[in-house]
């Protein structure tokens, strides 16, 4: 049968990320079925063929000294464009600081902390995207000109043809490829294959990773086994309402509005959503078991994704702190409650989006706010607004946005371009 041939790289931006590659994908135009034409290779290309193995398995090997594989990458890549954007940036960041890339090499970890006062990113993505962002600084430091343009064309958000890519190693299951995205994906492996190659994949050739599915698997299992063996010890516990088990409230308020109950070790032991948009800003996520400055910055990452700020301009925060009027007292709340309004007002700092207000509330207001139907921090801003003579009345208190309530009951002394046309 007679096929047409052309090439799959018919547009010039593509044309320009497969340029130094030694082979090149064809397409039958009949049927769209994917086949690898090899270039026959000179001497010169046998001998680029040989260099670009060797730097890969270097790199694999390199990967490794931090615990980081291929295929691990599968699972470590980011799912969308804001994250991925975000991890280049900073991966860009740190190879330009001799200081940071020294001490991740000595620690063979992220240290996240460092790494914020180098580079404008969100806390929670840096934390989340630690060892994909590892990876990318290890790619960008390699000599593997084909990667390293990947991350620069995904860096300045070129149009991408997502299924080309660069084979980085070759399994039993199957071929992982970085692909022009800087993701990682798993295809069909197919006859002639081989390190550094460059293809183009189909859709229906993509695999799923089963070995981390297996991973998952085993571990769900096992979580489940435990989960039994200890459920009789531990029915007791589980049945106590977060709020018995917490000295403090802590309550976030975007638009979307929740309660974290936090331990006497400011720890969060119970999450309270307050209104529809707090269940999808949380989504599948727990909070539980985390530290409240950790969980609150968290939170902060949630908005990001899930478009709950807006990202052209500074969005005021309210995040409000009472001690829980429901549990018995022991005599050192107070102190501990100090500690804690402090603690977070020092580490919960926001972005240069998100601006943090922290404030306390009394107890008698956290009963008010329960028979009011509102978060505490909004029942507060309606006391003050009586107190202060501020025509605020209930409804507007629990439908207006929290930046708004924040500049309109002049609940802190903000910066007066942040509530520019607001007061």
């Amino acid at each position: 049968m007679d096929f047409k041939i052309r090439y799959a790289d018919r547009r010039q931006k593509q044309e320009e990320l497969i340029k130094d590659s030694l082979f090149t994908c064809l397409e039958k135009e009949q049927n769209y079925d994917f086949e690898e034409s090899y270039t026959e290779l000179e001497d010169n290309d046998e001998f680029n063929t040989i260099k670009l193995k060797k730097d890969i398995q270097a790199l694999s090997k390199e990967l490794k000294r931090y615990r980081i594989s291929f295929r691990k990458l599968l699972s470590y890549s980011p799912k969308n464009e804001g994250s991925m954007f975000a991890c280049i940036k900073t991966a860009k960041g740190i190879v330009e600081d001799e200081w940071l890339l020294e001490k991740i090499e000595k620690k063979k970890t992220l240290p996240i902390q460092e790494v914020l006062e180098v580079v404008n990113i969100y806390r929670g993505t840096l934390e989340k995207n630690r060892r994909f962002i590892i990876a990318l600084c290890l790619f960008i430091k390699s000599d593997l000109k084909c990667l390293k343009a990947y991350i620069d064309n995904t860096y300045a958000k070129t149009d991408q043809n997502h299924n080309i890519g660069t084979i980085v190693e070759l399994a039993q299951d199957g071929a992982i490829v970085m692909t022009s995205d800087c993701s990682f994906v798993l295809v069909k492996k197919k006859k002639g294959m081989i390190l550094g190659q460059q293809i183009s994949f189909a859709v229906w050739e993509k695999k799923e990773n089963h070995q981390y599915i297996m991973r998952k698997v085993v571990a769900f299992t096992s979580i489940i086994i435990f989960g039994i063996i200890l459920l009789r010890s531990l029915l007791y516990f589980m049945e106590m309402p977060p709020v018995d088990k917490s000295y403090a409230v802590v309550v976030i308020d975007i638009n979307p509005s929740l309660e974290l109950f936090v331990n006497r070790n400011n720890i969060v032991v119970g999450i309270n959503t307050l209104n529809r948009d707090a269940d999808i800003l949380l989504m599948d996520n727990d909070l539980r078991e985390m530290p409240i400055d950790e969980a609150i910055e968290e939170v902060f990452g949630f908005a990001h994704d899930r478009g709950f700020v807006y990202e052209d301009k500074e969005n005021l925060v309210l995040v409000s702190l009472a001690l829980n009027p429901y549990v018995d007292k022991k005599g050192d709340e107070e102190e501990k409650f100090g500690e804690l309004l402090n603690h977070i007002k020092l580490r919960v700092t926001g972005d240069e989006v998100i601006i943090p207000v922290v404030i306390s509330v009394p107890e008698d207001t956290v009963k008010s706010a329960s028979m009011n139907n509102l978060s505490i921090g909004r029942q507060y801003i309606f006391e003050k607004s009586k107190q202060e003579s501020i025509v605020l009345n209930i409804g507007e208190v629990r439908k207006s946005s929290i930046h708004d309530l924040i500049c309109e009951a002049r609940l802190v002394e903000v910066e007066e371009w942040i509530c520019e046309g607001e007061i």
